[in-house]
């Protein structure tokens, strides 16, 4: 589960940290922000999933673009921003997961990024820090960016050159290295991709409607254009009416016969099928 989400140059923040529990509420007032974090974790979910800095930032034929896309990327002046995901795996231990991505024009190279393993002490003392693989920022300015993962011995640890268009955690099937940064990785990445953001676009939904004839048994489909066929609105009124008509509201149940539960059988079946063929229209 992640615990925190700290933020540093990105979209409308300086430095800020969003202390994340089993359910959280954000409040603020219109552009306070509070976009700006989902934006973060949607980031974040983006390249756990495979997605290249860029696409994760401006889209591409499958992903929307980000709010502001590569121009409001970044808090200006700066041309850089750093997320950082504080991710727990039990009581006792954690990853702390960063990254840092360069913008410039219309380009979004990786300039850093970190993944460490926290372990806590059952007096509450400093957690232990092992470092699993870090950059160092010195090496910016190279085609690929150098990576160095820990193997146990005192040293920087072995280097990986590594594609600076994807995050660390999705580069490391083809290397080969110690178990726990492999495991810790992949737990990482489990983590960043289960961040689901709803966001619903409200002008988009407002014509939406599920049909009165399709709760009553009708398939929605047939019954709108049966409707649209004798002058109807999609709901079973007039064109320009919100509401259905009494008579279209009324006339299916009159035409039913049966015991009440063969009735109750009916209907519950009925709106079964309504939320199942609503979610379908939802989601296209």
């Amino acid at each position: 589960m992640i615990k925190e989400l700290r933020v540093a140059q990105w979209t409308s923040f300086d430095h800020a940290t969003l202390y994340i529990d089993p359910l959280t509420i954000v409040i603020g007032t219109n552009a306070s922000g509070k976009s700006n974090l989902l934006d973060a974790l949607s980031f974040l979910q983006r390249i756990a999933s495979g997605a290249g800095v860029f696409q994760a930032i401006n889209g591409d034929v499958a992903l929307p673009s980000l709010r502001g896309g590569m121009e409001w990327a970044c808090r200006k002046p700066a041309q850089d921003f750093e997320l950082e995901a504080l991710i727990g795996v039990s009581d006792l231990q954690e990853y702390r997961f960063r990254i840092k991505v360069q913008v410039n024009g219309s380009k979004a190279d990786l300039i850093g990024e970190e993944l460490t393993l926290l372990t806590y002490r059952p007096r509450g003392e400093a957690p232990r820090e092992q470092r699993l693989y870090h950059t160092r920022p010195e090496e910016s300015g190279s085609p690929g960016i150098g990576v160095y993962f820990q193997t146990g011995t005192q040293g920087p640890g072995k280097r990986f050159d590594l594609s600076r268009s994807y995050s660390i955690l999705t580069q490391l099937e083809t290397t080969t290295l110690r178990k726990e940064i492999k495991e810790g990785a992949r737990k990482v990445v489990e983590d960043l991709q289960q961040i689901f953001v709803f966001d619903p676009i409200p002008n988009h939904m407002r014509g939406y409607t599920i049909s009165t004839l399709a709760i009553l048994g009708a398939p929605a489909h047939r019954a709108s254009r049966d409707r649209q066929s004798r002058g109807q609105s999609p709901h079973g009124g007039p064109w320009g009416t919100t509401e259905p008509t009494r008579q279209a509201r009324c006339a299916a149940p009159a035409r039913r016969r049966g015991t009440p539960r063969d009735a109750a059988q009916a209907v519950a079946a009925s709106c079964a099928s309504t939320r199942s063929q609503a979610g379908r229209e939802i989601t296209t």
